[in-house]
This record gives structure tokens, sequence and C-alpha cells, in this order.
């Protein structure tokens, strides 16, 4: 059965893609077209190019080091993450790609922040559409594009389902990965991660991480005070709770996907593994509720 399949966006949580996308190929669904916005564009763009396998090997072998390492902060005004460090891994599956040239159809949206409008891209760099896709506001440096500055795609479509590509007769299946739902989390065999290199730079992000970890410690005052992360983090996350819900609601797919979005904040890629898992528990329940037998 052939699937037009989209991927919300959601930081870390759209790991949890990848775990949908498996469980879809297993169960014998054709995955034909796919649209994602942000992490949904890159989960997304990793499937349609035949990298998802060597990024997932990557990406599950990362510790909390490992993730620090690759948030390259800047002074900039237009955010504090350049994402520069990260999406040269990324090029190592993009390379050069054209959107147009992958053998799965593909839209990649992201927001125009001067024409208050959504940009969909189906041709031109793989990794430069990923890029804009992904500029969280305020965190991420956005991208100049044609002399207007690109956002990320969440903002103004966090399920774009208009913007995937359908066929006669596909089902349209939705990943949502801000369910305001309760978090369960997966029963699942951990694998051992790779041993991490010691040396200087690691250990200077050690004494870093325990210094944040002390500052952090009181949390009543966390409550009273909460930090700049936490309130642009929160303040996304609500705004994406109406417009998907509504979105949902509209469009009705035929397999509805829902990861709770208290799995994991936005930058939470080292327990990669967990949120593979809940992904992949979370689609059988999606199928288990669908009514495609009567169709």
């Amino acid at each position: 059965m052939d699937v037009a399949l989209v991927l919300a966006s959601g930081g870390a949580r759209g790991l949890a893609h990848i775990g949908v996308i498996e469980e879809l190929e297993k169960n014998g669904f054709n995955i034909t077209s796919i649209a994602g916005s942000s992490i949904g564009s890159v989960i997304g763009g990793l499937h349609a190019c035949g990298k998802l396998k060597e990024f997932k090997n990557w990406i599950c072998n990362l510790d909390q080091f490992d993730v620090m390492e690759l948030m390259d902060f800047t002074m900039a005004l237009q955010g504090f993450i350049k994402g520069e460090n990260f999406f040269k891994e990324l090029d190592k599956y993009f390379g050069t790609t054209n959107i147009e040239d992958l053998k799965i159809p593909l839209s990649i949206v992201a927001t125009n922040i001067d024409a208050r409008k959504e940009v969909v891209f189906e041709s031109g760099s793989l990794s430069k559409a990923i890029r804009a896709s992904v500029a969280i506001p305020t965190v991420i440096v956005p991208v100049k594009y044609k002399g207007q500055y690109l956002i990320d795609g969440g903002v103004i479509s966090p399920i774009p389902v208009e913007s995937v590509k359908r066929k006669e007769n596909d089902i349209l299946v939705v990943v949502d990965i801000n369910a305001n739902i309760p978090y369960e989390k997966p029963d699942f065999e951990p694998f051992k991660k790779k041993q991490p290199k010691r040396g200087l730079k690691r250990d200077i992000l050690k004494e870093i991480k325990k210094f944040i970890e002390i500052f952090n410690s009181n949390k009543e005052e966390k409550k009273k005070t909460p930090s700049y992360l936490f309130i642009v983090d929160k303040s996304i996350d609500i705004m994406q709770d109406k417009i998907c819900s509504l979105i949902k609601d509209h469009y009705k797919p035929d397999i509805m996907v829902d990861i709770s979005r208290e799995c994991s904040s936005t930058f939470e890629f080292d327990r990669a593994q967990e949120l593979i898992e809940t992904g992949r528990t979370a689609f059988l329940k999606g199928l288990k509720k669908s009514n495609l037998n009567n169709k």
C-alpha cells in the first residue's frame, strides 16, 4: 500500500520518525512521497536519499558531550547556534544531492519571515533547504535566501500536510511529535554505545556540564525564574499545539501517529535509541487504531 508520509517538526523528538519509517516498511507499506518541517525534513531527506540507516548508526552512538560539541555557539543577535558543526555531519550523508533527483518525492517546508509565508522546497540543494527548515527562531541562525530570511518550517507549518505530493489510492500517514499526551517510555534493550575518546575538549565540556547542573539544582528557584531556553522552547511548543490540533482535525489522516511532546526536550539527541523505539511503538498503536481494514 502506497503512503504519503508527513513528518512534523519538534527537535530531538523527531528521531522518533526513524522508528515510524522502519515500522512502515516492516509492515509492507511503500513510502511514495514525504513532506517534512524542521527535524521532519532532516529525517525525510535522509530516507529519501537512502542514508537513514547510516545516520541512525551515528546518532545512536552520541552522548551528551557529543551533542554539546555539535552546538557551535555564536554571539550573533539572530540566534546563538550557527548549526555549522551539525551540518558538516549531515553533509556526509547529503553531499551535493538535489531534491529533484531523489527517488522519493520530497517537500521541505521553511518559513519566510519577511513575507510571513511558507516556502516549500521541491528542487535545488537538499542540504540548503534542510538548513533553512531547521532554523529555530532565536536559537539557530536563520538562512538568507534570495535576499530574505528563512526560519524553521514548524513556525508556520509544523505538520506540512498541504505540501505532501499525493497519488491515486495512496494513504495519508501523519506523525505528530508534539502531541499533548502522557509519555510512556518504551520497553527496549539499548545497545552499548561506543566508548568516547578522551581529550581536553571533552574534559572542559564535562566541567561545563557539572556547572550547569549545579546552577540548575535548585528546582524551586527554576520554577520562579525559567531560563531563556525554557521559555523559547515552551513558547514554540504551545504555539505548535494549537496548529497541530487544527491540522489533524481538518485532514483526518488514515494513520495518525501521536508521539508525546514530553518524550524529550529539543536538544536531547543523545537519547536517540529511546526516541526511535518511541516512534516504533507509537506507529503500531496508530496502525491498530486506524480503519484501513475497512477501506
